[in-house]
């Protein structure tokens, strides 16, 4: 057993009884700089259930990074430096059959015309972004609950009557 000696709590999950990694990370339209290591995984292998990290780099900048992806035993799979990196996968990529990459190019996917936002600071045009509002600057006051216009709340009836 584990104890959290801040808590004193104890739990179940042995040391090193971890049977893996499993997950995957996208990273899509982003940026690094001045980092030693931008992506850092565990060490890959292709068997299926194997607990490999499936990682995805779509369109992603670099400025002076030392390595862009590391695993944890020390191999540099992706180099870093300064560049920009299209589109790049470690793990199954399906085109069409099952693969598995251990870390190279990926198949560009299309981007739809009208979700890009083809005057960002970004190059390869990245996905549009709106900044959602900002209400710091009301008060509560500023604000309306439907149910003080006359909604009851309770999924039976109609909410609408008190916003009318």
């Amino acid at each position: 057993m584990q104890e959290d000696k801040a808590s004193g709590s104890k739990s179940k999950r042995q040391k090193n009884n971890a049977k893996g990694n499993i997950g995957s990370a996208s990273f899509i339209d982003s940026s690094f700089s001045g980092v030693e290591t931008a992506v850092m995984i565990a060490p890959l292998k292709s068997e299926p259930g194997s607990g490999s990290t499936g990682l995805m780099l779509e369109n992603v900048k670099f400025t002076n990074v030392g390595k862009g992806v590391a695993d944890t035993a020390g191999k540099t799979l992706l180099s870093g430096g300064s560049k920009r990196v299209e589109s790049w996968a470690t793990g199954p990529i399906y085109s069409p059959k099952r693969e598995f990459s251990m870390g190279a190019d990926a198949p560009k996917y299309k981007r739809e015309i009208s979700l890009l936002d083809t005057k960002g600071g970004l190059e390869g045009a990245p996905y549009f972004e709106r900044p959602k509002p900002q209400y710091e600057g009301n008060s509560a006051s500023d604000f309306v609950h439907l149910k003080d216009l006359g909604a009851k709340g309770e999924f039976t009836s109609s909410p609408f009557c008190g916003f009318h």
